[in-house]
């Protein structure tokens, strides 16, 4: 759990929802505004702390880009990033380094956990962090 900037924590298994034989325009509809709920302080964007002490941000933007495209058309090798990686819920959330030195949301999609640890392996200790 993190805090999400205003003194509360942040639960991310709180917004596991069952979607099963909802259409996708539904989905879709539902992700926005959980994004925009959670994420979102203004309709501008989102500034949340990180584990670190740094900041990240969200825009209303990206979510669309970065849930529905595949991960491999947004991460790419020369991007400075950071990875959270969640084992409990199989999940990895990416931020990509800004040039005001911020971290800016990315993308998030569900990885099994081999794939998570192939993340630890291969990335540095300060780009990573596990949760």
């Amino acid at each position: 759990m993190h805090d999400k900037g205003d003194g509360k924590q942040f639960n991310p298994s709180a917004v596991l929802l069952s979607l099963d034989h909802r259409p996708l325009d539904e989905v879709e509809a539902l992700g926005a505004k959980l994004y925009s709920d959670i994420f979102l302080d203004t309709a501008r964007d989102g500034r949340k702390p990180m584990h670190d002490g740094g900041e990240a941000r969200f825009y209303p933007r990206t979510f669309k880009h970065a849930f529905f495209k595949s991960p491999g058309e947004m991460i790419q090798d020369d991007m400075l990033k950071r990875a959270y990686l969640c084992f409990s819920l199989g999940y990895i959330v990416w931020l990509k380094k800004r040039d005001d030195g911020c971290w800016c949301f990315l993308t998030a999609y569900n990885a099994p956990a081999k794939t998570l640890r192939w993340y630890l392996e291969k990335y540095a200790a300060d780009q990573i962090a596990v949760f």
